[in-house]
């Protein structure tokens, strides 16, 4: 499973595997049924300490998005799976302005900030109305650039 946690992002470790694993059960790379690695094989692979796996797997089974079987491992649950036609097109699009972004050498805090004053505006005319846009928030607490 290729995963990447980035340990200078702001978003815990916890909250980038929970959304790496959301995106691939949702694009189709993990179906219904698939088993996930083992918390202390994920735990190696990505060098975090396996409390933090076994957090992002429970949390998740919180969720319904996986299920945890006592000798059986961790699963994706059943029922869960492919984006809807808008999602996966909105997802392709996201990428292309990843690869156009990486291709002008600008980090994921340039294109979050972006976007977060596109959306506000788009939406009221104004930059950055506070407490309406989570992500302008997220990025006035923490400002960091990822190269």
């Amino acid at each position: 499973m290729l995963m990447k946690i980035d340990k200078t992002w702001p978003l815990s470790a916890t909250d980038q595997l929970k959304s790496q694993l959301r995106l691939a059960i949702r694009n189709g790379t993990l179906r219904a049924g698939h088993s996930l690695p083992t918390v202390r094989e994920l735990a190696g692979e990505l060098g975090l300490n396996a409390n933090t796996i076994a957090a992002a797997y429970r949390e998740l089974a919180a969720e319904g998005v996986v299920t945890m079987h006592r000798r059986g491992g961790t699963k994706v649950a059943p029922g869960v799976g492919f984006a809807s036609a808008e999602d996966r097109q909105l997802q392709l699009l996201a990428e292309r302005l990843i690869r156009f972004a990486r291709g002008q050498h600008r980090s994921a805090g340039d294109v979050l900030r972006l976007l977060s004053a596109c959306w506000a505006s788009s939406e009221t005319g104004r930059f950055g109305e506070e407490g309406r846009y989570p992500i302008y928030d997220f990025l006035q607490r923490h400002e960091h650039d990822q190269a």
